[in-house]
């Protein structure tokens, strides 16, 4: 795991060997430690391609909490309709079908997730088996509605749980200790650097 995103806010935390590409990881799924500060401040990037998503909510997709219950987590027994693609993108037409799934879908409204930065890894025969041939077929359905869908990016976050419906992030919590998350809001991505920077050059410093 070298990222992490809280949703709904789009919220991203870095592991700090992935930033400077260092050899610290050795392979781990988590930093060595496990120390919440082998990862750095959680930031929010205006020019993220999520956060301008949820800025224009312009064409036929589900926001990422809902694709989330629906594709990814979905009650048990529950199997996902095949959405139909809306010939209007107006604010009344979204709020009822925004209701309607969320009556549907199971109640998680946020959560944070470990993700491979690029979607980067490897997964067994045996973890992929662990879904049914249709979870995979509905999945493929909604993602191939648009040649560069949004999904893309949803799925870049969401793959660990897609393999691991025994131990979904939103249910258990995270992979990997992070840092406890900001009471207001997460700092910028240039403040970020900065500081996970000055960190990182005291620690080299100091050894």
């Amino acid at each position: 795991m070298t990222a992490t995103i809280k949703y709904p806010q789009i919220w991203h935390s870095d592991r700090m060997d992935m930033i400077f590409q260092t050899p610290d990881s050795k392979g781990d799924m988590c930093p060595s430690n496990d120390s919440p500060m082998e990862w750095g401040p959680w930031w929010r990037s205006a020019d993220h391609p999520l956060v301008q998503m949820q800025l224009l909510r312009t064409g036929d997709y589900l926001p990422p909490v809902e694709f989330y219950n629906t594709f990814i987590a979905p009650p048990p027994g529950k199997k996902p309709k095949k959405r139909k693609m809306r010939k209007s993108t107006s604010k009344k037409t979204t709020a009822k079908t925004t209701k309607n799934q969320q009556q549907k879908a199971r109640k998680v409204l946020q959560f944070t997730l470990n993700y491979a930065n690029g979607a980067r890894f490897a997964v067994s025969r045996e973890r992929i088996l662990r879904r049914p041939i249709e979870y995979y077929k509905n999945l493929l359905a909604e993602l191939s509605k648009n040649i560069h869908p949004i999904e893309g990016y949803y799925m870049e976050t969401m793959w660990y749980d897609v393999f691991h419906p025994d131990a979904l992030q939103s249910e258990v919590g995270p992979v990997c200790v992070l840092p406890p998350l900001p009471a207001d809001k997460a700092m910028t991505h240039p403040d970020m650097m900065k500081e996970v920077t000055e960190r990182f050059e005291a620690s080299r410093n100091s050894t």
